[in-house]
């Protein structure tokens, strides 16, 4: 059996191809099936690492293919978000454009190194991907709610900048790290295995 068929690999794959179905529901401004979508892949994206993991099926493969299932669901959520919900986001543009700025540099700069996505998998960032999945329900269901705003973006950039540190600290890719902190102490184990 092909070791890339598998459940979390899987997940992924239905966030890629649930990403085009999710632009047209939030070019249409179609907010109930956008929502209930954009749960289902949020929600797949929660539990494919976890699943992975419990079942020993972690692959560079799988990372990848997550990695590209995340920057495709961040793209539907933010093409909803300014479809639909731009209007009382706009007061806070330069923060979100900070946010989105070091996203899209370290994007940018990955694919320009590696030729390709390296799927760090940083502790910051999944806990920025858990916050703003949650905010953007927030924000769809009950406004911006100034406070959460803040603590969520203030998490995201920070995540953002220890990935693109990472991004210019290490000459190959290399899938699933910790953070920062875990990669200086474990440099030596990550330089052998690249």
């Amino acid at each position: 059996m092909n070791k890339r068929i598998n459940i979390p690999n899987a997940l992924s794959a239905f966030r890629i191809v649930a990403f085009p179905v999710l632009l047209l529901f939030a070019w249409e401004k179609m907010e109930t099936a956008f929502i209930s979508l954009m749960f289902m892949s949020l929600f797949s994206d929660l539990i494919d690492g976890y699943i992975a993991r419990k079942f020993k099926q972690e692959s560079t493969f799988g990372a990848k293919l997550d990695s590209y299932g995340d920057v495709l669901t961040m793209i539907a959520a933010l093409l909803g978000i300014f479809r639909m919900k731009w209007q009382i986001l706009e007061p806070y543009k330069y923060l979100l454009g900070i946010f989105l700025g070091t996203y899209l540099f370290f994007h940018i700069i990955a694919i320009l190194k590696y030729k390709g996505l390296p799927s760090f998998h940083l502790y910051s960032w999944k806990l920025t991907a858990i916050l703003l999945g949650i905010y953007f329900f927030i924000l769809f269901l009950y406004g911006v709610e100034p406070i959460s705003f803040y603590l969520v973006i203030g998490i995201g950039i920070y995540a953002n900048l220890e990935e693109t540190i990472l991004l210019f600290m290490l000459p190959q890719p290399s899938p699933n790290l910790k953070s920062l902190f875990w990669v200086l102490k474990n440099k030596d184990t990550i330089s052998r295995k690249e």
